[in-house]
């Protein structure tokens, strides 16, 4: 009989994704329902949990999308990479869920207890605090965003986090030079609302906000807003011109940042490094 491995940051979820795994556990069928869910706050309780999993065991990561990134790159700091991942969407937003079709608990349960692998692309990066990212990594509106979701707890973090990134993302950003594929895109001085780095096509809670982006295709899609109205068009009323903002598909980018950036909905100080696409190393369970 199979049995499951369930990894879960205490914080995912805005400090729900405890509760909310409980109670799809009690709702699963037998053998999901006997689960073991094991707390992993750092990088080294995800690696010591995974050098103690059962090699026949089903490994889950229950939370949301940071949830996920913290479980894949400890799976590949223990030489774990071509483990299959599955997921219990308690997280926040849970847009990799949505994105393979297990963004509620019942089609997630379903794809676990009847899994198909799906492999993913990755984006590996030279930032030391950030090396991959599964969904997503962003300069401008959507790392105020989590600059100001960090900076509370609880229930209302979300509500007060963006209302923290309204203020301060009225006006323009800039102090950032982005090159992708060996051409600028982004300039020092340049200003800008928002660039993001995108390997699947769903925002939170499952908005399909970037069609244009296949996390499947071996290439990133690479979309920048200068003005915010570009941004709430592909955000509210998504098509694969994404509100008529200059998009581009890459393998691979240089970010030298000044500003701070989200990566998979963490927030990280800025910096130099390098991103390159990797492709269909990142093996899923899905629909």
């Amino acid at each position: 009989m199979t049995s499951f491995r369930i990894l879960t940051h205490p914080r995912a979820g805005s400090l729900r994704a405890g509760a909310r795994l409980a109670t799809m556990l009690r709702e699963a069928p037998s053998p999901l329902r006997e689960a073991r869910v094991v707390p992993v706050a750092t990088m080294e309780d995800a690696e010591a949990a995974l050098r103690e999993l059962p090699p026949d065991a089903l490994l889950v990561a229950g939370g949301g999308d940071g949830t996920v990134n913290l479980v894949v790159r400890a799976l590949r700091a223990v030489g774990q990479a071509d483990r299959p991942l599955g997921i219990l969407p308690a997280g926040t937003g849970n847009a990799l869920a949505h994105t393979l079709g297990v963004g509620n608990p019942r089609e997630a349960i379903a794809a676990l207890l009847n899994p198909t692998v799906r492999r993913l692309d990755l984006f590996l990066t030279t930032h030391p605090a950030a090396p991959l990212a599964v969904c997503t990594l962003s300069l401008g509106y959507e790392a105020e965003i989590l600059r100001g979701v960090a900076a509370f707890r609880g229930r209302t973090r979300l509500a007060r986090g963006a209302w923290a990134a309204l203020r301060h993302a009225v006006g323009p950003t800039q102090g950032a030079t982005v090159t992708i594929d060996g051409g600028e895109v982004l300039g020092l001085e340049d200003t800008f609302f928002n660039l993001g780095l995108y390997n699947i096509p769903h925002y939170a809670f499952g908005r399909l906000a970037h069609p244009a982006a296949n996390p499947s295709d071996g290439r990133g899609h690479a979309v920048l807003h200068v003005r915010p109205a570009t941004y709430w068009r592909s955000v509210l009323r998504p098509s694969d011109t994404d509100g008529g903002a200059a998009t581009r598909s890459f393998t691979t980018c240089r970010v030298e940042s000044t500003v701070p950036f989200q990566v998979d909905g963490e927030f990280v100080e800025g910096a130099r490094f390098d991103l390159s696409v990797e492709p269909a190393v990142l093996p899923v369970l899905g629909r």
